[in-house]
């Protein structure tokens, strides 16, 4: 009976300690983020560039974010302040653009790789849900004018 009682204490998986809760490097993300640095800067200064970044232009980039940012837009609360619906679109093109890992879009972007894919789902959902009555209809009209149904 002994044995396993101590089989099972060292079984069990013990509660993680966190050191930190957030790493001091990605907190300096409104200083040195690719958003509020280099994309910023492109989006003034070069367009051509902007758009090979993230795939789409500075004109088409604001017009989504006119239809999607009401929906991706989280509050800030007293704890954090939350990442902004920009931000997130940005992080969701470019993920969708290059197909790059979170991990390596958390050190681009300075926001944690977990906290990427818990927000790139919804904003394509939302980007979904806003575009497809524009951009779906037409095949849905092809085909009812061939006959196809």
């Amino acid at each position: 009976a002994a044995l396993l009682v101590l089989c099972n204490k060292y079984s069990q998986k013990r509660k993680k300690i966190r050191i930190c809760w957030v790493r001091d490097w990605i907190l300096r993300r409104a200083t040195y983020g690719a958003h509020n640095n280099l994309l910023k800067e492109l989006k003034i200064e070069d367009a051509q560039q902007f758009r090979n970044f993230i795939r789409i232009s500075a004109v088409d980039f604001e017009e989504l974010l006119s239809k999607v940012g009401s929906v991706i837009h989280k509050q800030d609360t007293h704890l954090r302040t939350a990442i902004s619906s920009t931000e997130r679109l940005m992080v969701t093109l470019r993920f969708l653009a290059t197909g790059d890992s979170y991990q390596s879009l958390m050190y681009l972007f300075r926001i944690p790789a977990c906290t990427i894919g818990g927000f790139v789902p919804e904003v394509c959902s939302a980007i979904y849900t806003e575009l497809k009555n524009i951009y779906l209809k037409a095949r849905f009209i092809l085909i009812k004018l061939n006959g196809n149904f």
